[in-house]
């Protein structure tokens, strides 16, 4: 315990949550730690915004918890650390502190373990030109490196694509143009782990698409988009008057890929036995029941961020092996939309 010269006893911080924020707003943060007194006082710095609220609890004869409600500044694309100092009587000390982190969000905000993953394709403009081959796509977030097992099926590197107007970034996939019999993709083992029961009980993978042909493709053996994880097919776009988007089973309407849209699409899993697929500028988004599958095992090699038949050009894509919140799907879809537009 550590007595300052006022006699009183300094808070100690063992953890808080979120550790870091996006967004400008009401935030509320939950402080853990020990001997928070009734009266403990909280300072928030003023770059990182403006104390609303504080509630302390005593949990446990031992611990204590604060939980506080910060009208946040909002960010800037430097990210900052802030210390949030707590006292009793005017007494703290180092301990007494618990730093938040005040940035624009990215997402390497939704990396929180070993096995999440983001993928940046603008990050391959440092070693590649456009039109190059793909060999291989290290994630930006996370640790995991994209391959092509297939070097006739590597995707192609397209440079500074206009995905809409005053849209500019990069992607992998085929460039525009006519249909073709080609295929390309990515075969790559994606690391994951199990939950307790055996099988994976929380993932989300998410990515960004935009079919770029220029002539119609109506044959129905066409699925620009293939997406697996091991030997499990978790989404894929069938070309086809009757078919389009689908998880496992046709969930939407047909889309004319001749409009070259563009989509962002996700698989959230939540639980070992439990899918939501969201297409948002479809309006989509249905949870329902899935058969529980384990983790691929280290060779089973998974068809990810690819296709056949049809240019298609793919953006940012994460894998993460957790469900996302409602708050961070929506911090994704916010970033994505600014970056590459509707």
């Amino acid at each position: 315990m550590s007595y300052q010269e006022g006699g009183n006893l300094s808070p100690h911080v063992s953890s808080i949550s979120p550790i870091a924020v996006s967004n400008a707003g009401n935030e509320t943060f939950t402080i853990e730690g020990s001997l928070f007194s009734p009266s403990m006082k909280v300072d928030v710095p003023s770059g990182l915004g403006t104390l609303v609220s504080v509630t302390i609890t005593q949990p446990t004869s031992a611990t204590s918890r604060a939980v506080i409600v910060v009208n946040v500044q909002a960010p800037t694309s430097t990210p900052t650390d802030y210390d949030i100092t707590l006292s009793n009587g005017g007494e703290s000390t180092a301990n007494s502190k618990a730093t938040v982190n005040l940035a624009q969000f990215t997402p390497q905000a939704l990396i929180l373990g070993s096995t999440d993953y983001w993928w940046n394709p603008d990050s391959l403009g440092a070693t590649l030109s456009d039109g190059d081959t793909v060999a291989s796509y290290p994630s930006s977030g996370g640790n995991h490196t994209l391959s092509s097992y297939y070097s006739s099926e590597r995707p192609q590197y397209i440079h500074n694509h206009t995905w809409s107007t005053g849209k500019v970034a990069s992607g992998t996939g085929m460039p525009p143009g006519p249909s073709v019999t080609l295929t390309r993709k990515f075969k790559s083992n994606i690391p994951l782990t199990n939950g307790p029961s055996g099988n994976i009980e929380g993932l989300t993978v998410g990515m960004v698409v935009k079919t770029l042909a220029n002539t119609a493709m109506a044959a129905n053996s066409a699925y620009p988009v293939h997406t697996y994880i091991g030997l499990r097919q978790l989404m894929r776009y069938r070309v086809g008057t009757s078919h389009g988007w689908s998880g496992a089973g046709y969930d939407s309407a047909w889309e004319d890929p001749n409009q070259n849209p563009i989509r962002f699409v996700f698989y959230i899993q939540s639980s070992a036995t439990t899918k939501r697929m969201v297409f948002p500028q479809l309006n989509y988004d249905t949870t329902s029941t899935i058969t529980a599958f384990s983790a691929p095992a280290s060779n089973e090699i998974s068809t990810f961020l690819g296709g056949s038949k049809m240019p298609t050009l793919f953006g940012e894509c994460v894998v993460l092996n957790y469900g996302v919140s409602d708050v961070q799907l929506a911090q994704l879809q916010s970033y994505w939309t600014d970056k590459y537009g509707v």
